[in-house]
């Protein structure tokens, strides 16, 4: 079905985290109220508006669109996808001039590849919180941090709107 994305990300730096740190990986980050102690100056917000479309197969839900020069992510083709059974694990797929796939699981750290055509940079990501409406209210957010190794963390609030045609 041919719908309407709408993502909004929030991003602030923060140099306090850092998801390839032993000490990381041993404890629970702190990310309830996770903007409360940054300048709000230093928040980066960013809403895009795309077309799309969402499918549902069986236990399969799958929203794809194509990023283009307002998204900043020129020429790359996403791919969000879940399960109905587990929707507090999402994956998102980007492929064209980046490429990466991006598992986002509630309470869980992973690892994934960013491939650029400069070079490719290693990314560590703590899912907070996926609250995944998608199919009730057409909405799904995800709470994370996310790092390129060797880079400051990022704590970062991603909302994904769908709105179907009528």
């Amino acid at each position: 079905m041919k719908c309407k994305i709408i993502t909004t990300s929030r991003q602030a730096q923060d140099d306090r985290i850092s998801i390839f740190d032993n000490a990381f990986f041993a404890s629970e980050p702190m990310l309830d109220n996770q903007y409360n102690d940054i300048d709000p100056s230093e928040i980066d917000t960013i809403t895009t508006y795309l077309d799309g479309e969402i499918t549902v197969e069986g236990d399969d839900v799958r929203i794809t669109y194509h990023e283009d020069s307002g998204s900043g992510m020129e020429g790359v083709d996403a791919v969000v996808a879940f399960k109905i059974s587990e929707p507090h694990e999402v994956t998102i797929t980007r492929s064209g001039e980046v490429n990466t796939i991006m598992l986002f699981s509630q309470g869980e750290r992973t690892i994934s590849v960013y491939q650029t055509p400069f070079m490719p940079f290693e990314l560590g990501i703590y899912a907070k919180r996926v609250d995944n409406r998608i199919l009730s209210d057409g909405v799904l957010e995800i709470f994370y941090i996310v790092e390129i190794k060797g880079a400051l963390a990022q704590k970062t609030e991603l909302k994904l709107e769908v709105k179907k045609y009528d």
